[in-house]
């Protein structure tokens, strides 16, 4: 009898830390970060170059911006981020100190790209 109470506790203790650790599995880590990358006339600039760095770490991801130039970067690392935007004709944007938190998601609004400069020779300034 003591042999079958103590097969059944022993299997009930399982069961409960089995049910107890479930819940952790869903825990989220990482955090997401969106943004809509446009001009200064406010029209959207599709197939811009955004990379986003990890400060500690110096983890980077790139997208590229949709048609309507939005970009999207899922399963990023919390911590602070910095955004580098550059497209053919810009001056590349910089947004630096972005919090990244546990399952949040970083909605940078509209990132404003200014156009590039054109030299006296008529070519593009450095950076464009």
């Amino acid at each position: 009898m003591k042999g079958r109470l103590r097969y059944a506790v022993c299997v009930s203790a399982a069961a409960l830390v089995l049910v107890w650790c479930f819940p952790s599995a869903g825990q989220v880590i990482r955090g997401s970060m969106s943004m809509t990358v446009a001009d200064s006339q406010c029209a959207v600039v599709a197939g811009a170059q955004v990379r986003a760095t990890h400060k500690d770490t110096g983890v980077a991801h790139s997208t590229v911006t949709d048609n309507s130039g939005f970009a999207r970067f899922s399963l990023l690392l919390t911590g602070t981020c910095s955004v580098e935007i550059t497209a053919k004709g810009f001056k590349t944007a910089v947004q630096d100190n972005i919090s990244v938190g546990a399952g949040q998601a970083s909605g940078l609004g509209t990132i404003e790209m200014s156009l590039a400069l054109k030299n006296s020779s008529g070519k593009l300034a450095r950076g464009s």
